[in-house]
């Protein structure tokens, strides 16, 4: 056991704060494909825009819930007994609650970074609001409410 707490600083672990019973687990929204407006705007992109937003949003932020879900119950059942009685259990069990709560934030963190990391990646390909906003015909309609932090970069 001792092996496993070395993975964090001994002063969260031993630390009086008890895991967090109300946390909530993460949800991606996948709204994009719900709505008419964008999917005919989203036909009219190059096709491999298409497919590049189709594999973000269908696999990848679908299976990334998925995932989160199947990390939320193992969590929830893992630590289970820290919930129930946790002033009855010993010093050793209490470091193993943390430990294991800790370890599932850092796990949940690693997914927000992917995640993260994969949304700029697609925003450097295709930022919908950059691009409208670009466009010389939609400028001129626009005029002075065009967006200019948007616009220049």
């Amino acid at each position: 056991m001792l092996n496993k707490l070395d993975a964090y600083p001994q002063q969260i672990i031993e630390s009086n704060e008890i895991p967090d019973y109300y946390h909530l687990m993460p949800h991606y929204s996948d709204d994009v494909w719900t709505s008419s407006e964008a999917m005919k705007y989203i036909v009219q992109l190059d096709s491999d825009l298409q497919a590049y937003l189709y594999a973000y949003y269908n696999p990848y932020i679908y299976l990334i819930n998925q995932l989160n879900e199947q990390h939320f119950l193992f969590m929830s059942d893992s630590l289970k007994d820290c919930y129930l009685n946790y002033n009855d259990l010993t010093n050793a069990q209490k470091q193993l609650c943390k430990y294991d709560y800790y370890y599932f934030l850092n796990e949940e963190s690693d997914m927000a970074y992917e995640v993260n990391e994969y949304s700029n990646n697609l925003l450097d390909k295709f930022h919908p609001t950059k691009d409208r906003l670009n466009n010389l015909l939609l400028r001129l309609i626009m005029g002075k409410d065009a967006v200019e932090a948007l616009v220049t970069e």
